[in-house]
């Protein structure tokens, strides 16, 4: 350490300090020594200040140093893979889709529907994770009444991953949200599948969530519904209740069921208008017009092709003997010249 002498003039004199005014004239505070004299105003007063050396300060440069650096490691290198790895579709009635990445952090909730929109329009997922935000929307459908203690509802979940190799993680988020359904005082029939990208996809081309598309999907096998647009503004409640009553008409008459969900041409024709344009009933009576001429056809082959064999056979049973040939039993099986004989006797 080095030391450095300060030199003035007391200008004042506190309990720690001694103000001095120097002779470039800047004031300095110099410590004022408890056990020395107290120096009077006006009188020259000289200060010997030590100097620390810099290494202090190249220490407290080091440790700053240090922690800029880690907090532009944490701001600019990733730390985990933050790109969307699922996409977990939930309807209750609001039809709600949440992104999270590899290891469930909400990116982004949406909604599908105003409902949705609306449930989760103040509601704060931010790095929150999927459990704790799967709690929030139920909580938050309970307030608003979509789902209740007394009555059973539904509560439909799909998880979709976005890349293959990816875990399942339908039974994870069944075991927690059965949880949070119970610790909430919930009854409700809750449904878990796992779907995929491309099953996402069309759901989307078709404008509805993936737990309505699935459902759309079966009803539509069957024949009971025939568009989207059936079911688009449904809940699934209403949905699933419109496969109970279409599976309860296939039980009470299936014969019209098949028939209306695969009609055949005759049906077609006699329905006329109500079923196919005027110019598909013409070209079905043609078609069946030219089966007819066939079927005529090879009817008319048929007996030609006897008539030859028939006299074929005939001309097999002639000989050169003309007595032989004129005593050639006839179709009727019966002797020509018997059956003269017998004409004869009757004629006398």
């Amino acid at each position: 350490m080095s030391a450095k002498d300060i030199d003035g003039i007391v200008v004042k004199v506190t309990e720690k300090d001694i103000v001095i005014l120097c002779a470039n004239g800047t004031f300095k505070n110099v410590p004022r020594n408890v056990s020395d004299q107290v120096p009077m105003l006006g009188q020259h007063f000289s200060y010997t200040q030590k100097r620390r050396s810099n290494l202090w300060l190249l220490k407290y440069a080091s440790i700053a140093s240090i922690f800029l650096l880690a907090f532009l490691a944490y701001a600019f290198i990733p730390i985990g893979d933050k790109s969307p790895a699922y996409i977990v579709a939930m309807d209750i009635n609001p039809s709600i889709e949440i992104t999270v990445d590899k290891k469930l952090t909400v990116q982004e909730i949406s909604g599908l529907n105003n409902d949705g929109k609306q449930l989760i329009e103040s509601m704060d997922i931010t790095n929150q994770h999927l459990f704790m935000v799967t709690e929030k929307v139920i909580i938050a459908a309970k307030e608003n009444g979509y789902l209740q203690s007394t009555e059973e509802e539904i509560v439909s979940i799909t998880v979709i991953p976005l890349d293959e190799g990816l875990e399942p993680l339908d039974i994870d988020i069944e075991e927690e949200l059965n949880r949070s359904l119970k610790d909430n005082s919930i009854k409700s029939d809750l449904v878990v599948s796992q779907g995929s990208n491309e099953m996402y996809q069309e759901a989307k081309g078709l404008n509805l969530s993936v737990n309505k598309f699935l459902l759309y999907q079966e009803l539509y096998a069957q024949g009971i519904v025939h568009s989207p647009e059936e079911v688009r503004d449904k809940t699934i409640p209403q949905i699933r209740e419109m496969g109970k009553e279409g599976q309860q008409r296939i039980i009470k008459d299936p014969n019209n069921q098949q028939q209306r969900l695969i009609p055949n041409r005759q049906e077609q024709v006699r329905e006329n208008d109500r079923t196919i344009p005027e110019t598909n009933r013409r070209e079905a009576l043609v078609e069946k017009k030219g089966e007819q001429d066939i079927n005529q056809g090879v009817e008319q082959g048929n007996n030609r092709e006897a008539e030859q064999e028939s006299n074929q056979e005939i001309d097999n049973n002639r000989t050169d003997n003309p007595e032989q040939n004129s005593r050639r039993i006839a179709p009727d099986g019966q002797d020509p010249a018997k059956k003269g004989e017998k004409r004869g006797t009757e004629g006398s």
